[in-house]
C-alpha cells in the first residue's frame, strides 16, 4: 500500500515478494546500492534483462518498515 502511494508501479503478487518496475530516479540500480549501503538487500533485474526493476522480497514488519524508510529516503532525494 505504501509503495502505491509513493506511485511505485508494482505487479500483483502471489508470493512473498514484489514486483517494481518503471522505478523513478534515481533507477533500479542507484536505489539497490544505496540499500545495501544500509543493510538491506534487495534483487536488482537488470542481469536478468529487465532494466529498471527490483524484486523485494517480504521480510519481518521491522525489515519492511526499515524497507519503507530508505526507499522513501533515496527516491525523494
Amino acid at each position: 500500500k505504501e509503495l502505491r502511494e509513493m506511485g511505485i508501479s508494482m505487479s500483483d503478487s502471489q508470493a512473498n515478494f514484489l514486483f517494481l518496475h518503471d522505478l523513478p530516479r534515481p533507477g533500479s540500480l542507484k536505489i539497490f546500492k544505496e540499500l545495501l549501503k544500509k543493510g538491506i538487500i534487495i534483487r536488482e533485474l537488470s542481469g536478468f534483462g529487465l532494466k529498471n526493476c527490483l524484486r523485494v522480497t517480504a521480510g519481518r514488519r521491522s525489515e519492511n518498515k526499515a524497507f519503507l524508510k530508505e526507499f522513501r529516503r533515496i527516491i525523494l532525494k
